[in-house]
């Protein structure tokens, strides 16, 4: 699905990025964390930068892509149409932004669901999460995250300028967005 000129964004260790590459695409690599840019250029990814994508002015680019739930960055449903407005910035007339995200009503099960249900009697958005890694009783600090259920992204990618179509969906809630320009 991917095309031309690849933006990889939060692309980690470079899996995408590096599969991409051997497909023959000119692909550009993008994550906040150092190391993961380090590992990405000890992998063999070409064009890598370490930056936050709101700060980042590259382009235009002919697919962005924004996968392994790739909007998780934004963090709050409040942020996502600045996000959206500034992707759309960096895309080319013709290009398309692939996205994955979860619909966390379809995905979880009945604890989660419980959460979920508090959050929206809440006046918040059930997609909006704040998570902490833990490990050997060890716990790192807590972090935000957002999952948008589908038609939320279609909504919100319209008011942003872009047409949004679902081409993957999962019973278990996971779906594959490609979002185009609109044409004025």
């Amino acid at each position: 699905m991917c095309f031309g000129k690849v933006l990889d964004i939060g692309a980690g260790a470079g899996r995408h990025s590096l599969a991409l590459q051997q497909r023959g695409l000119t692909v550009c690599a993008i994550d906040i964390v150092p190391d993961c840019v380090t590992v990405m250029k000890m992998r063999g990814v070409r064009e890598v930068y370490c930056a936050d994508i709101m700060e980042f002015n590259g382009g235009p680019f002919d697919t962005l892509l924004g996968v392994m739930n790739g909007l998780t960055m934004v963090k709050s449903l409040g942020r996502l149409p600045a996000f959206l407005h500034h992707l759309r910035r960096l895309t080319g007339p013709n290009g398309q932004y692939l996205v994955d995200s979860t619909n966390l009503r379809r995905s979880a099960g009945p604890e989660l669901n419980a959460l979920l249900d508090a959050k929206l009697r809440d006046g918040q958005y059930f997609g909006e999460l704040t998570a902490q890694m833990e490990y050997k009783n060890k716990r790192g600090t807590l972090f935000r995250e957002l999952y948008v259920d589908q038609e939320t992204l279609i909504d919100r990618a319209l008011t942003a300028g872009w047409d949004c179509d679902i081409v993957i969906q999962q019973e278990n809630g996971r779906y594959l967005a490609r979002l185009t320009p609109l044409q004025y």
